[in-house]
């Protein structure tokens, strides 16, 4: 495992909170305010914002920090949040339900929904993701490792895009060369830098979680 410190160069997003691997949804002293629909928009320009975090080299590291081990599919129910800290806003995230239809790890049932909090989100006519996460849709069949949130009802994806993968996409993550709007990238599983450790970590929950 070794650590990524990167600093996003783009100053015109709400702040967000990025440190530490798991820090979606973790972030304040107090729940959000304010609650939105997700608006899913094709022409939003793609942004994506980095985070330092930690890298993992197979699945059995990603496992130790996960809480909760499932397959599950997701439901169709998402909305917006932004969090604050001392009236400041820290983190945008979106909350997404997801079914659970297998669990691996974990005190849950089949059949359970949880709320799994997803590092990216939609607003000015943006989709700002971090370091190249997706949106999990509702056609995915999803092996999730996923972390309890200690302040807010939900789970943490384990090392952001780590933590989360879709079995019913045979195709792996390449290199993709040019990305201006969502439509660009919606089907994709993951399209950020680090493509090759993707593939070989879905490797290992495909063999692992078949």
């Amino acid at each position: 495992m070794r650590l990524i410190k990167s600093l996003s160069i783009l100053t015109m997003l709400s702040p967000i909170l990025l440190s530490g691997c798991n820090s979606v949804g973790e972030s304040t002293n107090g729940v959000s305010d304010k609650e939105e629909t997700v608006l899913v928009n094709d022409n939003a320009s793609v942004v994506k914002s980095m985070a330092d975090f930690d890298l993992y080299d197979d699945i059995t590291e990603v496992e130790e920090y996960a809480d909760l081990i499932i397959k599950g599919k997701y439901t169709g129910e998402r909305d917006q949040k932004d969090f604050f800290k001392g009236g400041h806003l820290v983190q945008t995230t979106i909350e997404s339900e997801i079914e659970i239809k297998k669990v691996y790890k974990g005190d849950k049932n089949k059949k359970d929904i949880i709320t799994v909090f997803e590092p990216a989100y939609f607003k000015n006519d943006q989709f700002v993701s971090i370091e190249g996460y997706n949106l999990v849709n509702e056609k995915g069949n999803y092996v999730l490792l996923l972390r309890e949130s200690s302040t807010s009802h939900g789970y943490v994806i384990v090392g952001m895009f780590q933590g989360k993968y879709d079995l019913s996409k045979q195709e792996e993550a390449k290199k993709q060369k040019k990305v201006e709007k969502y439509e660009d990238i919606k089907d994709l599983e993951y399209f950020g830098d680090e493509y090759g450790r993707f593939n070989k970590l879905k490797k290992d929950v495909k063999d692992k979680y078949k």
